[in-house]
């Protein structure tokens, strides 16, 4: 196993992890950021969805939104991500041995963009835990 290759060198960060509460807009951001990379895709977006800790109301999280995007193949980063890039994300990590997932990062407002080949069974777990967390608030807490 080769382990993922960072793109874009990485930062260490040794700080405290900021939590905030929920905030209402987390959904609204992640609404325009989704518009905007299937504007930019088009037919290549397959399906776009919020995901991680800002996409269940009533959870802290930290301030980043957390996008999935499903692509045919993503491995074909010739197909994504340069109008990815011109929307203002950056390549940040290949992971070849999970799932071939691509991380992008958008810097303002805060997002990481996971790039998942469509059939992926990760995506799927990723939406069954969101929908669990925010069918049970018990579960949730």
């Amino acid at each position: 196993m080769a382990g993922p290759e960072y793109v874009t060198p990485r930062e260490r960060h040794d700080g405290p992890i900021f939590l905030a509460a929920y905030d209402p807009e987390w959904a609204a951001t992640y609404d325009r950021l989704a518009g905007a990379i299937r504007d930019a895709l088009g037919d290549t977006a397959v399906e776009v969805e919020h995901v991680g800790s800002t996409s269940v109301p009533g959870l802290d999280a930290k301030p980043i939104i957390d996008i999935d995007l499903i692509v045919p193949d993503s491995t074909d980063e010739a197909a994504y991500v340069g109008p990815l890039e011109r929307l203002g994300y950056e390549l940040l990590l290949r992971e070849p041995d999970w799932f071939e997932h691509r991380l992008l990062r958008l810097g303002v407002p805060a997002a990481n963009l996971h790039v998942f080949s469509e059939g992926c069974e990760e995506h799927t777990r990723m939406l069954e835990f969101r929908d669990r967390m925010r069918a049970d608030d018990e579960v949730r807490d």
